[in-house]
């Protein structure tokens, strides 16, 4: 597998650090591109990646969240 396609990067995972180590380690260490769509995310593509940690931050808060919620 040479390339990986999402619809954005929640649907990768939701937990900062993880998806964190895939994206900037994992994959490149594969060779393994990885694309984002509607985030326009490509990590093949320079420039791409300066709100990927935000948007991973706030997919991560946004589950915790919505767990809480169903909680109640």
């Amino acid at each position: 597998m040479n390339c990986i396609i999402v619809k954005d990067l929640s649907r990768l995972g939701r937990n900062y650090v993880e998806m964190g180590n895939y994206i900037e380690r994992v994959f490149p260490f594969l060779n393994v591109r990885f694309i984002a769509v509607t985030d326009d995310f490509d990590s093949f593509r320079p420039g791409t990646d300066l709100m990927m940690p935000l948007k991973n931050i706030v997919n991560e808060f946004y589950a915790k969240d919505i767990h809480q919620l169903q909680n109640i």
